[in-house]
């Protein structure tokens, strides 16, 4: 079974263990095998920064995926750290009003967006 290791320093529209329940689900739809994913729910402007400095955008966005799949290796209990995943919440929030998905909703399709991209799964 998949490890997820969630970290909220922002509001969620999810709890952790509905997070962990929608990632590990996915996870198991996409035979990623047994993986290791930090998941990370932050602030507008933390996500502002990290986009900046990573995708040279001076914005915030809902979703920044970071794999580790150049990096071998294992964690303690024999799970493959496939890489981190971070979240804006109010991003999201603010995406479901325009896309008329609720904050749920936005939210479990941008988790899965951003395991997608550590799997190696791109959109077009």
């Amino acid at each position: 079974m998949s490890e997820i290791q969630v970290e909220f320093k922002a509001d969620s529209p999810l709890n952790k263990a509905e997070v962990t329940k929608e990632a590990e689900s996915h996870l198991i739809k996409r035979r990623s095998g047994d993986v290791l994913v930090e998941v990370k729910v932050i602030s507008v402007a933390e996500m502002q920064k990290l986009n900046l400095e990573f995708m040279h955008k001076d914005r915030p966005t809902d979703v920044l995926s970071f794999p580790l799949s150049e990096i071998p290796g294992e964690n303690q209990r024999g799970k493959r750290h496939i890489g981190t995943i971070t979240l804006c919440s109010d991003i999201i929030k603010s995406n479901a009003k325009t896309s008329g998905k609720t904050e749920r909703e936005e939210f479990v399709f941008v988790l899965k967006h951003g395991i997608d991209h550590l799997l190696g799964i791109h959109h077009n």
